[in-house]
């Protein structure tokens, strides 16, 4: 899994574009990465754009464990937006899955997409 992080000014955001195939380990040294940028404040919002990873055969369990990795770095990420987009509607039940498993656990306020517009739109709100 590889990711790209980009700090926007105008409009305030940070977009992260991930490629390649999902894994819990690729998962927690991109939440390390993103979290010791010299930018990185707590409470930043954040587009991920998922639509060129491949999550596989991610099932619940693994869901877990990256809602766990999420639960771990609550401090470092932060109370900001998160607007994920998802390239299918399997990926978007497994986001909103990862929604569900992080929910009222983490400070991130976080909403899954399958529109591009919709997403900025609700992370610019």
């Amino acid at each position: 899994m590889n990711w790209t992080v980009e700090n926007l000014e105008n409009p305030n955001y940070v977009r992260i574009i991930t490629e390649g195939v999902f894994s819990i380990k690729d998962q927690l040294k991109m939440i390390e990465d993103i979290t010791s940028r010299d930018f990185w404040r707590p409470g930043m919002d954040v587009f991920f754009d998922h639509r060129k990873l491949d999550f596989g055969v991610t099932d619940i369990t693994l869901l877990r464990e990256a809602s766990n990795n999420h639960i771990k770095n609550d401090k470092k990420i932060g109370g900001g937006k998160s607007a994920i987009l998802m390239k299918s509607l399997p990926d978007f039940a497994r986001g909103r899955q990862f929604e569900l498993l992080t929910e009222s656990k983490v400070s991130t306020k976080m909403r899954i997409f399958k529109d591009e517009g919709e997403a900025i739109e609700w992370l610019l709100k």
